[in-house]
């Protein structure tokens, strides 16, 4: 329990009354009012250069989500490439396409970012994410798509999180690299930032206040690495983390992709690189459309044994003791109607979204 201090805050915001939390600063409220207070006739909260905003960001290795009050959700490939280190190529985008990132001290540094950079750009998969210059500064150009047109400076309280098993020996160093001033095209930004262990956060959204007692498995799906805990809901008492069930494993859909994208090579001698193949369900070659859909079930199919396979290894002994199995994260879907061992997958509401949602409720709470 140790290596996660982040449960406990976790644990106290689990408790009825912090579904009630309103805070100060930006007059933000938790998540499961937003989505209430965005249709009722309460007016906006205005937003103030002289003020600062609570954001959180999930820099997943497949996709970037974020969330911060009052603001439409963000959600936009994890993918990066340096325009200054492309010059054969970087030419024919346009200046203003451009993201430009300074942090103090620092030299500027000029992104495509998304979409813009799929042809050039790989998944974002460093260990050592302290030192990943890409994963921090796509952490706040996401900042900046969030952040309304109008704040051109502002002071920005951050939430992001790490896989569990990463999360004790890179949590201070990577809230280190995300800590200080920055300019991020055209605004100012003053970042204080905390990390949150992945999988526990989530446990906000998907076992809520008043969820029967008992033992609940967590495993969030993402696209290089899966993570896995069980938390015990005593009556009348806050959720306890068993520790000794929890892990990380990397066998996130990104194997699925690139077993699908060997079998596109080994077919038709054409490449593609994994993160391409994310959505795709035909592909181009020597100017036909060739339906993938078959060589894409098989390579999903034979993930979804793996990763079935390994949390039945793990949880053995205390599988069948669940109240429930809940999967969260972006792959979770494909893991909707198996079971493992005799235990359903459930999968959660708005699985993708699981964790970065928590970071937030977290971060309002003030703790």
């Amino acid at each position: 329990m140790d290596h996660f201090p982040g449960f406990w805050v976790v644990l106290y915001l689990w408790q009825p009354k912090a579904c009630f939390f309103v805070h100060r600063m930006n007059c933000v409220v938790s998540p499961v009012q937003t989505s209430q207070i965005a249709h009722s006739h309460q007016k906006k909260a205005e937003f103030r250069m002289d003020m600062s905003y609570r954001i959180a960001i999930d820099c997943g290795h497949g996709f970037v989500k974020g969330l911060m009050a009052y603001q439409p959700r963000l959600l936009m490939p994890s993918l990066i490439v340096s325009a200054d280190e492309t010059s054969d190529t970087g030419h024919i985008v346009a200046s203003e396409s451009l993201d430009r990132v300074q942090w103090t001290g620092q030299p500027q540094y000029r992104y495509r970012v998304g979409e813009t950079a799929a042809l050039d750009a790989s998944s974002l998969f460093s260990r050592n994410k302290a030192q990943d210059r890409l994963t921090r500064d796509l952490t706040v150009i996401a900042i900046d798509r969030l952040l309304p047109p109008e704040v051109l400076a502002a002071r920005i309280q951050l939430a992001v999180g790490l896989p569990l098993t990463w999360y004790h020996t890179m949590h201070q160093a990577v809230a280190d690299s995300l800590t200080g001033d920055v300019r991020v095209n055209q605004r100012q930004l003053r970042l204080h930032t905390v990390v949150f262990p992945q999988g526990i956060a989530a446990v906000l959204t998907v076992i809520p206040p008043g969820s029967p007692s008992g033992l609940y498995g967590v495993v969030d799906v993402g696209y290089r690495t899966v993570d896995f805990l069980i938390v015990e809901v005593p009556d009348h008492a806050p959720p306890r983390l068993m520790g000794s069930w929890a892990g990380t494993v990397e066998l996130g859909i990104a194997q699925a992709m690139q077993q699908l994208s060997n079998q596109i090579n080994d077919q038709w001698q054409v490449d593609y690189a994994p993160h391409e193949l994310a959505t795709k369900l035909t592909i181009t070659v020597r100017g036909k459309q060739q339906s993938i859909q078959v060589e894409r079930q098989k390579a999903l199919s034979q993930w979804q044994e793996r990763v079935t396979e390994r949390i039945q290894t793990v949880w053995a002994p205390i599988l069948s003791r669940l109240q429930s199995l809940i999967v969260v994260g972006g792959a979770a879907s494909i893991l909707a109607g198996t079971v493992i061992g005799t235990m359903p997958v459930t999968i959660a509401p708005e699985s993708q979204w699981a964790n970065v949602q928590g970071y937030l409720q977290t971060l309002e709470s003030g703790q």
